[in-house]
């Protein structure tokens, strides 16, 4: 199952670059064996072979059981001059004929997309936003990436909540909520205010967030407008209906892009719009609330 891509956080030059990540281990195929016991605390280890894959000049570590021992001298010899217990490993007597291998350095690759320079670290919650009624339905928020940006936009999460107000007959349908996925520059509406996750990163001018509303309870004086391409739309589900004055049809909030795997990248001029679609005012009136929360990543690929 894909997961989410790894990001390193940008800084000055100097602090930008991955640590290359070594561990040591004994190699399986790089062994020989004691001839004779040690003791705890002799400087001496007799082995079978000192083989043509160990060593055959330098110093080098080996592993005998559960102690490391640095190799000083004697290499590619039958006879090496050993420092006892390195590695916080402790000396101890070891039987003729138990296995020593060559200690190896393993470095461990990072996946590719490791690299990703990250610039902005975000999330934002709308106002309160008023229903619109009519009968084309209604754009309430929207986060787009502009043309020529110098960034690309991972989103994470979209969450969208509501409360009702007014009963609806069992006959009419609640909106349904769409994410659409928008190449388009959203315009009008509000622009909505970026939270930062990490106050010394910065978001770019290039990604812009409106919504529906210009404060709390009150709509943007010109209506949130964007072009929705035909089909594109990423998920849906249907809010919540109130069907009398004495019940209410439970809805947790409608969570989209929740998984690990269900991450939208945002090009240059790549976007989306969470879009109400309904035909009747009936279904979304003016005293219906909504709010839309997001999460999204503004990195730039190495």
């Amino acid at each position: 199952m894909p997961t989410e891509p790894n990001y390193v956080a940008q800084g000055t030059a100097s602090n930008t670059s991955t640590p290359v990540d070594v561990v040591e281990r004994a190699a399986p195929d790089i062994t020989t064996t004691t001839t004779a016991d040690p003791g705890a605390g002799g400087t001496t280890l007799a082995v079978t072979s000192g083989g043509e894959r160990f060593p055959q000049s330098g110093t080098f570590k080996v592993r005998v059981e559960d102690e490391v021992m640095f190799v000083t001298a004697g290499a590619g010899t039958t006879s090496w001059t050993v420092q006892r217990g390195k590695d916080g490993t402790t000396a101890v007597a070891h039987s003729s004929g138990v296995r020593v291998a060559l200690v190896v350095g393993v470095q461990r690759v990072e996946p590719v997309n490791a690299s990703n320079q990250v610039s902005y670290k975000g999330r934002i919650a709308t106002f309160r936003i008023p229903g619109r009624a009519g009968t084309a339905g209604q754009k309430i928020f929207s986060l787009h990436n502009a043309t020529a940006s110098a960034v690309l936009v991972d989103l994470h999460k979209v969450t969208v909540d509501l409360s009702v107000t007014a009963v609806k007959a069992v006959t009419v349908l609640p909106p349904l909520i769409r994410l659409w996925k928008v190449t388009v520059l959203p315009t009008n509406g509000t622009a909505a205010t970026k939270v930062s996750m990490d106050s010394a990163l910065s978001s770019n001018a290039s990604v812009t967030v409106l919504q529906d509303a210009s404060a709390d309870g009150t709509s943007s004086a010109s209506a949130l407008t964007a072009t929705l391409p035909a089909g594109a739309i990423v998920t849906q589900e249907f809010a919540a209906r109130l069907i009398t004055a004495a019940g209410f049809e439970p809805m947790d909030r409608a969570e989209f892009l929740a998984g690990d795997d269900e991450i939208i990248t945002l090009r240059p001029l790549e976007g989306v719009v969470v879009f109400l679609d309904y035909v009747l005012a009936t279904q979304n009136p003016i005293t219906d609330m909504w709010a839309v929360t997001a999460s999204w990543t503004e990195f730039t690929a190495a």
